[in-house]
């Protein structure tokens, strides 16, 4: 499975907020040393500002409410201070910090503005603290932090393998519910036994109810679409404009690749010349079922005569586009690749050209054998 951090912790990215705002409020304040009067401070959510401030008097403050508990991240700047006094370009600093923000008084705490590094949430000499919810955070960030020895292209590589034991160890904290919907929403990423287990591992969670019911539904639905399951069929038309399904234009006794792309998207077409030489490689045993998400037709049949390709093209109807939304969980979307077995149950959905590469590569030399 794909990365962490890649999946659902991009700077500037936060969780869906429901329901009416509290009349609780939330706030955030800190005395940094080295952070001078003047530096930009911001509190992001769902690529939006939520509330910001400056530094002064060598402090800064932020005041807000949530919903529930949310990740967000807190940025902050001092382009304007460089602006203002002409300081060289290679002066301008930025730092980016997770912070999973509830109604209750928080705190940054560092040793000197440096300590506020961009790659770790917290380390023994930077961290947020405040509530429940925001100590768990801090918790598995220095599980983290620790277990990479601060390397962090190693945290990036474990991400994954620290959630799965942050998890075990508190089944019923917010955090755990925030790694287990990410996993969840990746319809084929996880078999009926992963499904299984994650969903056995957190009980309850009172701390973000809401929360917890979007666990029970993700944990619900991705039984369904567990990687081993039949293909959650989708409505199509095609390129003469008749109505037909997924299911059905998937050929039976090959290893199948379906192409979710659409004409917008530069990654789908950059790869569909790498896909076409595997197309080559390995048939007649092995074919490729193109599916297009572009609700225009003319953008659709535009891109199919500049970027032609051996293999059979179809487009998601309304519904259709609808239903590969909501019931496939792709997340950011296409380009989204699903190799279906020869038998017709789903094998994985690969991350991209060169993990589709490796498993028919495997697939392959075992049926040669």
């Amino acid at each position: 499975m794909k990365g962490i951090r890649n999946g659902w912790m991009a700077a500037c990215v936060c969780w869906g907020v429901c329901g009416l705002v509290s009349a609780q409020k939330f706030t955030l304040e800190g005395r940094v040393p080295g952070m001078r009067d003047g530096v930009n401070v911001a509190l992001l959510c769902n690529h939006k500002t939520l509330v910001e401030t400056r530094v002064k008097d060598g402090a800064f403050r932020l005041r807000g409410s949530v919903a529930r508990p949310e990740v967000g991240t807190l940025v902050t700047n001092n382009l304007d201070l460089v602006q203002q006094h002409g300081w060289p370009k290679d002066s301008i600093c930025w730092t980016y910090t997770d912070v999973f923000v509830d109604n209750v008084p928080m705190t940054v705490q560092a040793g000197s503005y440096a300590d506020m590094r961009v790659d770790f949430a917290c380390t023994p000499s930077f961290r947020i603290t405040g509530g429940e919810v925001q100590e768990d955070f801090n918790t598995y960030n220095l599980m983290l932090y620790r277990r990479s020895g601060g390397d962090a292209r190693k945290a990036q590589a474990m991400r994954e393998e620290v959630a799965r034991e942050f998890i075990q160890g508190h089944p019923h904290s917010a955090v755990s519910l925030l790694f287990a919907n990410a996993w969840l929403e990746r319809a084929y990423s996880l078999t009926r036994e992963e499904v299984d287990a994650l969903a056995g591992s957190i009980t309850s969670v009172p701390a973000d109810t809401a929360r917890y019911a979007e666990f029970l539904r993700l944990a619900d639905r991705a039984r369904k679409a567990a990687a081993g399951s039949g293909v959650v069929d989708l409505a199509l038309t095609d390129t003469l404009g008749k109505p037909c399904n997924l299911c059905g234009v998937i050929p039976a006794g090959k290893l199948v690749l379906v192409d979710f792309w659409a004409s917008w998207c530069g990654m789908c077409l950059g790869a569909m010349p790498d896909i076409k030489r595997l197309y080559e490689r390995y048939a007649p045993d092995f074919a490729v079922v193109g599916v297009s998400c572009d609700e225009k037709e003319e953008a659709w049949r535009g891109a199919m005569a500049r970027k032609p390709m051996p293999w059979p093209e179809y487009r998601l109807t309304p519904q259709g586009y609808k239903d590969f939304f909501s019931k496939y969980g792709v997340g950011n979307g296409v380009p989204y690749y699903m190799l279906v077995a020869p038998d017709g149950r789903v094998l994985r959905t690969p991350g991209g050209v060169e993990d589709i590469r490796k498993v028919l590569e495997n697939h392959f030399k075992r049926d040669s054998k």
